[in-house]
């Protein structure tokens, strides 16, 4: 029996500018056995300090395919268009949370999860100026910014572009720096992701379940 290779995985990445222009064009997509979106502002905000410090933060599996299921697909708790039938669409088999987590910080996402009546505002996660990234080991982004310091909203520093001259007035010409050389770090890192591109869901929610095995909380 002869393999059709190029059913196997591909290793690849994506920059975090090029993940959140396929998510907002309804490219990336979570898949509707996923399980709701539950990460605190906590963990969010400690995911974009591994970021920030160049660590490794593990690896995003895709299912690439063409669109046919836009009703039951979606990044829970916002809003994509539709697209095409005839688009490829890949969808998120592990990553779920750190991949709405990363969307959900760009774009100051409020979503109220299952059973809970607050609403989490995701624009309400801080990046310290105090300290240089490259000589400190304490947390530089957080979710609640202390009495003292410095600080900037994550939102602010991932949509720096938009923002610059009000963030200009605000800050030193050292921050000001500093909130740029972050805002590169953000928008270049490099994602790990692993494209699946078999047809059928029966294969796909086999190896969802054998990566997702031992409830790992990705």
């Amino acid at each position: 029996m002869r393999l059709n290779m190029n059913k196997q995985p591909k290793p690849n990445s994506k920059k975090y500018v090029d993940l959140i222009s396929e998510i907002q064009k309804g490219q990336i997509k979570v898949i509707n056995f996923q399980r709701n979106f539950v990460w605190s502002l906590d963990k969010t905000a400690k995911l974009f300090d591994s970021i920030l410090k160049g660590y490794p933060i593990g690896t995003f599996i895709l299912w690439e395919r063409h669109e046919g299921l836009n009703d039951r697909f979606n990044i829970r708790n916002c809003e994509l268009p539709a697209i095409t039938d005839k688009t490829k669409v890949q969808y998120i088999l592990n990553g779920q949370q750190r991949i709405t987590s990363l969307y959900a910080a760009y774009v100051g996402a409020k979503i109220q999860k299952e059973g809970e009546k607050k609403i989490t505002n995701y624009a309400d996660i801080y990046v310290g100026l105090d300290s240089d990234v490259e000589n400190n080991d304490d947390q530089i982004v957080i979710s609640e910014k202390s009495k003292e310091g410095t600080f900037i909203t994550l939102y602010e520093v991932l949509n720096f572009n938009d923002n610059l001259l009000e963030i200009k007035e605000k800050y030193s010409d050292e921050q000001f720096k500093r909130i740029h050389q972050y805002f590169q770090i953000f928008s270049t890192y490099d994602f790990s992701t692993i494209v699946l591109r078999k047809e059928d869901i029966d294969s796909v929610l086999e190896a969802f379940t054998r990566i997702n095995t031992g409830g790992q909380k990705h």
